[in-house]
């Protein structure tokens, strides 16, 4: 984007400076600077384009005589209060005059005579002198909650496009707010920049209007409004103007292909952090240096001589290891290679472990060489009748190959925004989730047996997280009643589609579907997972209660939902905040969050929910989160849930009193790559 954006940009203001013009010079400076900014420019070369900015504009503005003199009156206005001093120095006495209330809305006396284009330039020294300090103060506000409402649409928007133009409009009509109140007030210089939305002129305020409708167009396409609205909660407004309903963005193939280059996505364990676990594809060099030295004498691959790799030549003639040792084997950081496959294997230069059947969704299962193109494996200039090397022994196979490998896991299939299963039709699936179920509802009725508990105190959560919505119909029409889910954005849009299968279907269950929020909740999606969840499962802090109690009474008030909002209190077992969860080391804080949300009008107290870390003993780890059940009992004796146990070790929770599990893999397969929403 470099490449053309900033020599055009030049070209631009060089031709606007010429005129000379140096307020739309400094209206495009500001335009540019926050589209560089916002699409995500390094603050190192942001910081010296700045510099390079600020150095030009002095230079510019000593070049020419009326910049210099302008520049001077500003350092010196008392130096000739008559002439390029006078308009600063009028502006100062009408804000002076204003006192806190003002003189009364055209009962100023400024604008008459006194104060040059006190119609433009210089409306907030009439503004200050009429309605006073509280009402330029007020004007700021408004001018602070644009700035908020802008960003929150630029956040939230899933389209890049919209999310950099929202961005640099919002930051364009700022700067010029910013700019025009300074050289009104004395901190700048006088350039002539009008005030949005305020100053006479048509032109500017129609350019001004037309970007906030695109502004209000991109507010739409949020996904939780797209959902919304293609849900059928539109409002009068929507329907009088017969307004189209919103699509939900599907990224560009180029584009998801630049996302996985960048980030390989977690599998949703909170080991992998908050938001979904991203994380570098590749190590950098220091990673690399350290991995080196921490494999010693591991196995490293050996090229085949020219010639023998096939007919292009080539291959890997095995991997070089020392005597009884081979990539799969422990040691230092020989987990890695268990779990994810040999070093090299889906990357340059791969060896004979990428080369595994992949059950690709559209094509039939074969070897994949490790060292295709990616773009090609999407339909990028495929070659069909290109060379496919045979398998080979060697390497031993990856046990959990990453979604970017060509023995990685299925791929995306799109429906109506949230993926499809690779390989069953719908028969097929509705089959494989029935013996998926039984053999789920077997394992936790041997358990609940074992523990000597009712297994019908015991509930079932299937964690539906990157599966269609015609899954969650199965397992309705299956007996299941509730689902979880860990994303809000994919949630909202599954509880739309879900509604609309109902609806289409005549099927009864789905309408009566509880949906449960499993995953990490972010402050500002409370009042979205509030909408459309009828639990929470991972409540952490007293300002997160705080925010879905809101969310909730708001929800209530436009007819969203009529319960409270059911809560699990989350613990942390480990103390590691970047997990997620209130330290179970310090009762009091575990207190303070349960207090809250037992004192929230529109919450409800469940129970606490936790997860065994990675390098603890399950048994130990369930133990100690009974331990701490039992003890906020004692003070919330309604609080008899615990959220408990996933798909490798709900049997433990069962045993430790567990009354939810959450079980995704054992139900419904491997995870395929995260859906766009």
């Amino acid at each position: 984007m470099l490449i053309p954006l900033v020599p055009a940009a030049v070209i631009a203001l060089a031709l606007i400076v010429a005129q000379p013009d140096l307020g739309q010079t400094v209206s495009l400076g500001i335009i540019l600077l926050a589209l560089l900014w916002y699409a995500g420019l390094p603050l190192r070369v942001f910081a010296t384009s700045l510099l390079a900015v600020f150095m030009a504009g002095a230079a510019l503005a000593m070049s020419a005589g009326y910049r210099s003199d302008r520049v001077r009156s500003w350092m010196n206005p008392e130096n000739d209060p008559m002439d390029t001093g006078y308009q600063a120095r009028q502006a100062k006495f009408a804000l002076a005059h204003g006192g806190i209330f003002g003189d009364g809305l055209g009962q100023g006396v400024a604008k008459w005579n006194y104060l040059p284009n006190a119609h433009n330039d210089f409306i907030f020294a009439i503004i200050g002198e009429e309605l006073g300090f509280v009402g330029a103060f007020g004007l700021l506000v408004l001018f602070g909650l644009f700035a908020y409402t802008g960003m929150r649409i630029a956040r939230r928007s899933a389209d890049p496009f919209l999310r950099l133009l929202t961005a640099t409009t919002t930051m364009w009509v700022l700067g010029q707010a910013f700019i025009n109140i300074g050289y009104v007030i004395g901190i700048l210089p006088v350039t002539g920049i009008q005030l949005p939305l305020i100053s006479a002129g048509g032109t500017s305020t129609a350019a001004t209007l037309f970007m906030i409708g695109i502004m209000a167009n991109a507010a739409r396409h949020e996904p939780e409004a797209v959902a919304a609205l293609r849900a059928g909660r539109d409002d009068k407004v929507n329907r009088f103007l017969r307004l189209p309903l919103p699509e939900p963005y599907v990224p560009s193939r180029l584009e998801s292909f630049r996302d996985r280059k960048r980030v390989r996505p977690g599998d949703g364990h909170p080991a992998a952090g908050p938001g979904g676990g991203h994380r570098r594809l590749r190590p950098g060099p220091a990673g690399r240096r350290a991995r080196g030295r921490d494999r010693g004498g591991a196995c490293r691959p050996r090229r085949r001589p020219a010639g023998s790799g096939g007919p292009h030549g080539r291959g890997n003639a095995g991997p070089r290891c020392a005597p009884g040792r081979h990539l799969g084997a422990a040691g230092p950081r020989g987990e890695r290679a268990q779990l994810s496959g040999a070093r090299g294997d889906g990357r340059r230069g791969g060896g004979d472990a990428a080369r595994q059947p992949h059950d690709h969704r559209r094509r039939h299962p074969r070897a994949r060489p490790a060292v295709r193109n990616r773009l090609s494996a999407e339909g990028f200039g495929r070659q069909i009748h290109r060379h496919r090397p045979a398998l080979h022994g060697g390497r031993p196979g990856a046990v959990q190959p990453s979604p970017g490998r060509a023995d990685g896991p299925a791929g995306l299939a799109g429906l109506d925004g949230v993926n499809a299963v690779a390989g069953d039709m719908p028969g097929d699936r509705e089959a494989a989730l029935t013996r998926a179920l039984a053999s789920v509802r077997s394992r936790l009725a041997a358990a609940a047996e074992a523990a000597g508990r009712n297994v019908a105190e015991i509930e079932l959560l299937p964690v539906t997280k990157f599966f269609p919505a015609t899954d969650v119909a199965i397992l309705s029409r299956l007996g299941c009643r509730a689902v979880g889910e860990s994303r809000d954005q994919e949630a909202s849009a599954k509880v739309a589609e879900v509604a609309r299968l109902a609806k289409a279907s005549g099927q009864a269950g789905l309408a009566g579907l509880r949906w449960h929020m499993v995953g990490h909740i972010q402050r500002n999606k409370a009042r979205s997972v509030a909408r459309w969840a009828h639990t929470a499962h991972s409540v952490d802090s007293v300002r997160l209660v705080g925010a879905l109690d809101r969310g909730v009474s708001a929800a209530r008030a436009e007819g969203r939902r009529a319960e409270p909002l059911h809560v699990y209190v989350e613990v942390s077992l480990d103390g590691d905040a970047s997990r997620g969860g209130v330290d179970v080391s310090t009762p009091r804080a575990v207190d303070q969050v349960c207090e809250q949300v037992a004192a929230s009008k529109h919450l409800e107290l469940v129970g606490l929910m936790g997860i065994p870390p990675l390098d603890w003993d399950a048994d130990e780890a369930f133990a100690r989160l009974r331990s701490e059940h039992r003890r906020v009992l004692e003070s919330h004796p309604g609080a008899v849930g615990l959220s408990a146990g996933m798909t490798n070790d709900f049997e433990i929770a069962v045993k430790h009193g567990s009354t939810c599990v959450r079980v995704g893999t054992a139900l419904l397969g491997p995870r395929p790559l995260p859906s766009p929403y």
